[in-house]
């Protein structure tokens, strides 16, 4: 808000000293230009971060960088500016505080964070998943401190093999047949799975566990964030969904697999 109160601003201060010094131009000229910059303006507007020319062009690592630096001068230089990131896609989720997408971009070495992007699109892992080159572009926040964030994010461009897609039915027959194989396949990778709803459970704040039917072991969990409760309340035994989730390393048991912070990304059937 503060750059276009300056910029118009500086617009207002031009044309009135061009009216002294040009007094054979009339008004009415002076109107038309005002009205075809106002309109010039509202078109730029309209067209939005996805095909605004970036203000800075630079990795997510260089990016996390300087903010690591210097949190306050990072913001003062990028905020409400349309930056674009390259960068590999460390993780996704929604936004604790507003059920909105995000993906995260790696920043600086070991920081599991990386730069939160706030995407423009309601379902961005259709588009990239963690593991995957992007760039991305975006409105850098007013907001100081960390992570780093970009908002209205627009994925431009996507390099690299996404995350897998399968059905229930197809994993638990490769983990019965090598468990040891299957689980050095997939540990610690998102999935697109597929499948019908066996069973459906909530914890005391609504977290639900959603155990897909399988022909035999192991038994198959996508666990869902409270977050999600609006998504997830409704399912319920013989529904077929699909979801992304990423495989639990931390899982000891043989005779299950564990999808975490799975999200729901296909209407039920």
């Amino acid at each position: 808000m503060r750059k276009h109160i300056r910029r118009w601003y500086v617009l207002a201060t031009a044309l009135v000293v061009a009216v002294f010094l040009l007094p054979a131009c009339s008004g009415k000229n002076d109107k038309k230009e005002d009205d075809k910059k106002e309109t010039d303006k509202k078109g730029d507007e309209k067209k939005g971060v996805a095909d605004a020319k970036p203000d800075f062009t630079l990795t997510s690592k260089e990016f996390a960088e300087e903010y690591q630096k210097d949190q306050k001068a990072a913001t003062e230089k990028y905020k409400g500016k349309v930056v674009e990131l390259s960068g590999t896609v460390i993780g996704l989720s929604r936004n604790v505080a507003i059920p909105q997408p995000y993906l995260s971009l790696q920043g600086v070495e070991k920081d599991p964070l990386g730069i939160w992007c706030l995407m423009a699109d309601k379902e961005p892992w259709l588009k990239a998943t963690p593991g995957q080159s992007v760039k991305m572009k975006g409105k850098a926040s007013d907001s100081f401190g960390l992570p780093p964030q970009l908002l209205e994010c627009v994925v431009t461009e996507v390099s690299g093999p996404g995350a897998p897609t399968l059905t229930a039915e197809e994993l638990g027959k490769a983990y019965a047949a090598d468990e040891n194989a299957t689980t050095k396949k997939y540990d610690n990778k998102y999935l697109f799975l597929t499948g019908e709803i066996d069973k459906v459970t909530f914890d005391k704040v609504k977290a639900a566990d959603v155990v897909f039917k399988v022909s035999d072991k192991p038994k198959i969990v996508a666990k869902f964030t409270p977050f999600d409760k609006e998504a997830t309340e409704p399912l319920k035994g013989g529904q077929k969904i699909k979801v992304l989730g990423q495989w639990d390393s931390l899982n000891f048991s043989s005779n299950q697999i564990i999808l975490i912070g799975c999200i729901l990304v296909e209407e039920r059937k």
